[in-house]
């Protein structure tokens, strides 16, 4: 079954993520609306350090045609990652649009971040990215 946000034909994609965090991404589709993401990377900044995160996305698809397709994405997850000698541990909930092509495999996102931090304590912050994906 296709899911909505992944192009079409196609199960997993690997890529880059630039923003917070800088690094790989990767996508697999589950069928019908929804996919998980994950990605590895550097956050930069006062909370400069190596993060990880992983996320259950549901896609709406808002425009197809033109031999390209936009989905918007909701979704949860938790990031876990290092700054200076702690280990932080937070809830995500990515909003993005992502962007599929007919004609190659490949994907382009954007999104914003809205995180609350659980641990070394509580706190909120929002963070941003866009990426591309090559799809197999």
């Amino acid at each position: 079954m296709a899911t909505e946000g992944v192009p079409a034909g196609k199960q997993a994609g690997v890529g880059i993520i630039v923003g917070q965090p800088t690094g790989l991404s990767g996508k697999v589709g589950l069928g019908g609306r929804l996919a998980v993401d994950a990605a590895l990377g550097w956050r930069f900044g006062d909370q400069a350090g190596l993060r990880l995160h992983a996320n259950l996305l549901a896609h709406q698809h808002l425009t197809r045609g033109s031999g390209m397709a936009l989905a918007l994405y909701v979704g949860a997850g938790p990031a876990i990652g290092t700054h200076k000698d702690a280990v932080g541990l937070a809830i995500r909930i990515p909003i993005g649009l992502a962007l599929t092509f007919a004609s190659a495999p490949v994907d382009v996102f954007v999104e914003v971040v809205p995180s609350l931090g659980i641990l070394p304590g509580s706190s909120f912050f929002v963070n941003a990215a866009l990426g591309a994906r090559y799809w197999f």
